[in-house]
């Protein structure tokens, strides 16, 4: 009977566990195919026909990339509406609305785009256009080219085709709109299911295989898990620190050794060859998309009245989410800086929303595209534009791109002669069809602008730069260029006697500030430390220390 009751018992538990990794399987299946289909990809179904759609259409999945003009609509309750002029082989014209959520907007905002047609990619579900929303489409259009008829008209230029126009947006409003699959949380979906149906498997195989497996298996588990956390712990500390400060603020303290040596050697001329070896590096080769694009900025530094010395700086560039890193090296000094998200494609408005996996991954290399930034000897650095010719030296010593050279500063100089003799030990290279320039300064008040022209190194001893050249020795100067920003910054310097307190600095920055400057930032290099300011808001200053990231 005991022997009768264990068999029982024995079936009845393989029973349940077999059913518990049925569920767990056909679990994992479905989340992960969930996660696959809910992202913005174009893997499923790349050849979208706007002018195909019929009313069976309308409910199911539809996916692709296609080649319009895009306009931006209005803001909806998800993101933002765009509407989409297609047109056909056969030149036919097809205004079709696209319903896109934050996470994805950066596919129609900044979308590839060759030979002067974008092409946003998407994936969603194809729903029909009611009469109010056709009517919206065709209004917010058609003011649009009343508004531009008008400029033309202004300027003295005809306009013989605005009746035809106008003609054409009515008679070829699309029937149907696009409503874009949110991808924020495909890919922490895929995981799951991922985890699900390796769990299912385990279970199953358990049952079948018996006792021996389990304690192989979990012996495997411990050995990989401890392996896993000796080789990425630094990482996942890292993508854990990660914290939303405010609307587009975001600080991380980076807890892993980013090899800034293996960096700074890596002997890289391009960006395109720096981004491979970070890939290499620290991805296993996978490759990672990226968007990197010139900015304009403005920097300066003064003494404040209890003679510490200020560094301020003003970033401008398009609509971006800010990153505040915080970086302490073995071997090396500790550093703040600030780092432009949209380079990653990361961004609250962006493709890839900061609170995903994915996101955090990629943020943990921000160390390596510090744009400004302080570190605890005393040192400010920040990378400036300029509207020349991309440099590309060739004295015979190891390459270095121009932006890679802010790490190489923060990690490894204590002053400004330091710092010049690192930028002197390396070819400057430059990207993007541009130049750039350093502003560096130092606690002992010394600050300087490092030029290059050609294979030569040309240092200027000012108090501030913006986006101009500035030695008379670099064959791009121009003696009567003028820079507003530059005039409004040394002007409010030279009327405090270089002296300046944090508010009075900040409002430096305020006065030079351009409509689409980004952040502003006061560096106390004494105290190490800083204040920041986020997208023109002088009202609201958020500050950082040591303290801000224990």
């Amino acid at each position: 009977m005991n022997e009768l009751r264990k068999r029982i018992t024995r079936s009845a538990f393989c029973l349940i566990c077999f059913i518990i990794a049925t569920t767990l399987i056909i679990a994992g299946i479905t989340v992960t195919l969930i996660g696959v289909f809910s992202g913005n990809g174009a893997a499923f179904a790349p050849d979208f026909d706007a002018f195909g759609i019929t009313d069976g259409d309308i409910g199911s999945r539809v996916s692709g990339e296609v080649g319009c003009e895009c306009m931006s609509g209005w803001e909806t309750d998800k993101g933002q509406f765009y509407i989409l002029f297609i047109n056909g082989s056969g030149g036919e014209l097809s205004l079709i609305g696209f319903d896109v959520p934050k996470s994805c907007t950066a596919e129609f905002s900044f979308p590839r785009e060759a030979d002067g047609i974008k092409y946003p990619y998407f994936s969603g579900t194809v729903r029909a256009a009611d009469s109010e929303l056709r009517e919206k489409i065709r209004k917010h259009v058609s003011d649009y080219y009343e508004w531009l008829f008008s400029a033309m008209e202004e300027q003295g230029k005809p306009v013989d085709n605005a009746d035809e126009t106008f003609r054409l947006i009515a008679e070829n409003l699309s029937p149907y709109y696009i409503e874009v699959a949110d991808a924020g949380h495909s890919g922490s979906l895929i995981g799951t299911g991922i985890v699900l149906l390796c769990a299912g498997i385990m279970v199953l195989l358990a049952v079948l295989i018996g006792k021996v497996f389990v304690l192989i298996s979990a012996g495997t588990a411990v050995t990989l898990t401890a392996v896993f956390f000796i080789a990425f712990g630094g990482k996942i500390a890292t993508m854990a620190s990660i914290t939303r400060a405010a609307d587009g603020l975001y600080t991380m303290d980076c807890k892993y050794d980013y090899n800034c040596d293996g960096f700074l050697n890596a002997d890289r001329s391009t960006i395109e060859d720096m981004i491979r070896w970070i890939e290499d590096t620290h991805f296993f080769g996978i490759r990672i998309e990226y968007d990197a694009s010139n900015f304009g900025c403005s920097a300066f530094t003064a003494a404040a009245p209890d003679g510490s010395r200020l560094f301020g700086r003003n970033f401008d560039y398009s609509d971006t989410d800010t990153l505040v890193v915080y970086t302490h090296p073995e071997g090396g000094y500790a550093s703040f800086s600030n780092v432009d998200m949209r380079f990653f494609d990361v961004g609250e408005d962006r493709r890839n929303t900061p609170d995903s996996l994915f996101s955090k991954t990629l943020m943990t290399l921000a160390p390596y595209f510090a744009l400004d930034g302080i570190n605890e000897a005393g040192v400010g650095a920040a990378v400036l534009q300029l509207d020349i010719p991309e440099l590309h030296q060739d004295n015979g010593k190891p390459d270095l791109l121009v932006s890679a050279a802010i790490r190489g500063i923060l990690d490894k100089c204590a002053s400004v002669d330091e710092a010049i003799a690192l930028l002197e030990s390396y070819d400057i290279h430059t990207y993007l069809n541009r130049s750039y320039h350093l502003f560096i300064t130092d606690r002992s008040g010394r600050s300087v602008v490092v030029e290059w022209n050609r294979d030569k190194t040309l240092l200027v001893e000012d108090t501030a730069c913006t986006n101009d050249v500035l030695s008379t020795e670099n064959e791009f100067y121009e003696p009567d260029r003028y820079c507003k920003r530059y005039d409004t910054i040394k002007r409010a310097l030279e009327e405090k006697s270089n002296v300046l307190t944090e508010e009075e600095a900040m409002k430096v920055l305020s006065e030079a500030k351009r409509t689409d400057t980004q952040w502003s930032c006061i560096y106390d290099l004494d105290s190490f430390s800083f204040t920041e300011c986020i997208d023109r808001d002088y009202g609201t200053v958020y500050r950082f220390d040591r303290a801000s990231f224990s």
